[in-house]
């Protein structure tokens, strides 16, 4: 008995070594992405493990055994490696089969994205290790002979279990008839200790391939819903027939230019006075607007874009992609255009195709014109007001941008809707040249000095002194457009939304300055996405708002400012000066976040807070149903491009009706 098992061994080392090895790059990638060294449904995986088996055991070749099971280690090490990166890089994505799509853009930054080494260096270590010993030892195992019933057999089993593989992803992937069922009670984490990291690759490759569709379903139905019921006005004051102009500042946090030890106390260090000579612009918007205390946003750019666009955002879809061609007679700018023939521009300095801005913005959202880096540099000439500095390793001035298109961006002779996006403040936070004027500011306020050699902090805080320098960049931005809208006599008859993206995600930025740990049990953890969210109305004097506010908010706000009334159910969010309070549903990260709760499920809640009671736990199920209910719908909406046509013709006429 020794003896064959001996032989066995021999005859089936490569395989064997390859079993091991992919379970350690396995596990070594859930325990870092999850904190945790199990897979809690690991079939998937397991029918992938299975067929490497398979296939090795039908190669009669030890040499080629060798170079195949190697090929395998590679191929599953690289995917496993891009998925930890994503995930640690971006404060907690899964992939999904969507973000194939946004592989253009990930390559556009992966020059500013550090691997994670914890995963890289034992990863290389182990597969080095298998192909150096592998070379060394395959020519001394034993020779393998062929069998046909073998040979046979194996192909069966491997047939089996791509079957077996295939009847997984449908019970995983297949459209649950109860959504509201499938997502708000599931029991999964989303992350990736449910399937793994390859388990989970493999099943969105299926998702993709096989799933990824949704009915239209009853028409009539989805007509009733749309169109059940339409605000009334909420808002304190009128913004009706003011210009607007949206400004979401990437990575925008509060602690950019506020001091606070007991929220941010690894932040700035300065007096309120000192912070207000550096940032008059910043403080004399905060002073005069509707500013949102409790506003959090927990999700990617373009999904933040587009909330503010177009108020909803469909499940498992990337729409600057995937709907490109789509009709959105929804859209602010659209909507606009409808109610009132006012022309929208959008203005970002980041280059145009990133999130497909170029295409999907105008063919899509309804954008008039779209001027990005591109256009930016065109318009600049040999006036050199704009300089890319993109080429250089380092983001793009705001305050260029404003400079150079501020003429077209406030017009005088016409109502506008601008949107821009800004850049200067996102991450890399590492020393940039364009920001040495600002490092000086800094300097001579005795702000965010450069820290010493010997700081244990040293990296952080420069990244951070680098953040603060960026919002002074900002900051210059807000004050050229504040000039000209004053001298052109604009200002009182133009609604500024001023809203952040995400946070300061990158270098674990915001987890440093508000001491946070990855660990999202604890009571502060939501902390990490309260983010910045202000409404300055001309000159009206705003007011404090605190209850819960989220990115899907800021739409139906700015329609209730503007005194249009629209279809509740094709919103996800809620005005922030109605009683409603809104829930926030992650599309990238599948997580729920309200007031008093954070949870990936009803049945998965992270952390509830103490006075979280039973009467407020049945609301968050009411307002969670009923935003999932609508997310739903949604889906029908964006994946059958319902609005195509005379559902189009009919959603203006009546919005117009309406109003």
């Amino acid at each position: 008995m020794k003896i064959k098992t001996i032989d066995f061994i021999k005859n089936n080392l490569f395989t064997l070594l390859y079993v091991g090895c992919s379970l350690i790059i396995e596990l070594l990638a859930v325990l870092i992405t999850s904190q945790k060294l199990f897979i809690a449904h690991p079939w998937m995986f397991f029918t992938v493990l299975v067929a490497g088996i398979l296939i090795l055991s039908a190669i009669r070749s030890q040499k080629i055994r060798l170079i195949v099971s190697s090929s395998f280690l590679i191929l599953h090490a690289v995917i496993c490696l891009v998925c930890v990166v994503v995930y640690t890089r971006t404060a907690g994505s899964v992939f999904d089969f969507a973000m194939l799509y946004l592989i253009g853009d990930g390559m556009g930054t992966v020059d500013s994205i550090k691997p994670n080494f914890w995963f890289l260096f034992p990863v290389i270590l182990i597969v080095s290790a298998y192909v150096v010993v592998g070379a060394r030892i395959h020519k001394k195992l034993p020779k393998l002979a062929r069998s046909r019933f073998f040979e046979t057999a194996t192909l069966f089993f491997l047939c089996f279990t791509l079957v077996l593989q295939g009847v997984i992803s449908y019970g995983i992937n297949s459209k649950k008839e109860d959504y509201v069922q499938s997502i708000l009670y599931r029991k999964a984490e989303n992350n990736y200790t449910y399937q793994g990291v390859l388990g989970n690759f493999v099943s969105q490759l299926y998702k993709g391939a096989f799933y990824n569709t949704v009915d239209l379903g009853d028409t009539d139905e989805l007509n009733s819903f749309i169109y059940d019921g339409y605000t009334t006005p909420t808002a304190p004051v009128s913004a009706a027939g003011y210009n607007t102009v949206f400004i979401l500042c990437e990575s925008f946090e509060w602690f950019s230019f506020i001091s606070d030890t007991e929220k941010y106390p690894k932040g700035i260090d300065a007096s309120e006075s000192v912070l207000r000579e550096l940032f008059p612009n910043l403080y004399g918007f905060y002073d005069s607007s509707y500013v949102m205390t409790n506003y959090y946003a927990r999700e990617k750019t373009d999904v933040v874009e587009n909330h503010s666009l177009l108020g909803c955002y469909p499940d498992d879809l990337y729409i600057n992609y995937n709907t490109t061609k789509n009709a959105y007679p929804f859209s602010v700018t659209n909507v606009l255009n409808s109610l009132y023939n006012v022309k929208s521009n959008y203005y970002h300095d980041g280059v145009g195709n990133f999130y497909n801005r170029s295409n999907f913005f105008k063919d899509g959202i309804g954008f008039n014109d779209v001027i990005t880096t591109e256009q930016l540099v065109e318009k600049s000439g040999e006036s050199g007001i704009f300089t890319d500095y993109t080429n250089l390793g380092e983001k793009n001035l705001d305050s260029e941008m404003f400079e150079l298109c501020k003429e077209e961006m406030f017009p005088t002779d016409r109502r506008f809707n601008t949107h821009i996006t800004t850049i200067t403040m996102h991450g890399q936070y590492t020393e940039r040249e364009n920001l040495k004027p600002y490092y000086d500011l800094l300097d001579e306020k005795g702000v965010c000095p450069a820290p010493e050699d010997n700081d244990p902090d040293k990296e952080y805080k420069n990244y951070l002194r680098t953040y603060v320098a960026a919002a002074l960049d900002f900051e210059k931005a807000l004050g050229i457009m504040n000039e000209y809208l004053i001298a052109n006599n604009l200002y009182d008859n133009t609604m500024v939304v001023l809203f952040a993206d995400h946070n300061a995600y990158y270098h674990d930025l915001t987890n440093y300055v508000k001491d946070i740990p990855e660990n999202k049990s604890l009571e502060n953890y939501t902390e990490l996405y309260r983010l910045p969210f202000m409404i300055r109305v001309g000159n009206n004097q705003g007011e404090v708002i605190d209850k819960f506010t989220c990115s899907t908010d800021i739409l139906p706000t700015v329609y209730d400012l503007l005194g249009i009334k629209y279809f509740n159910n094709m919103f996800f969010g809620h005005s922030v000066f109605s009683v409603i309070e809104s829930v926030l549903y992650s599309r990238v990260y599948k997580e729920f976040i309200a007031s008093k709760v954070y949870f990936y499920s009803l049945n998965n809640i992270i952390y509830k807070a103490p006075d979280a009671d039973e009467a407020y736990m049945y609301q968050i199920v009411d307002l969670s149903t009923e935003l999932i209910v609508k997310l739903e719908h949604i889906n029908r909406v964006f994946y059958n491009d319902f609005f195509k046509g005379i559902r189009g013709d009919t959603f203006t006429e009546t919005l117009v009706a309406i109003n």
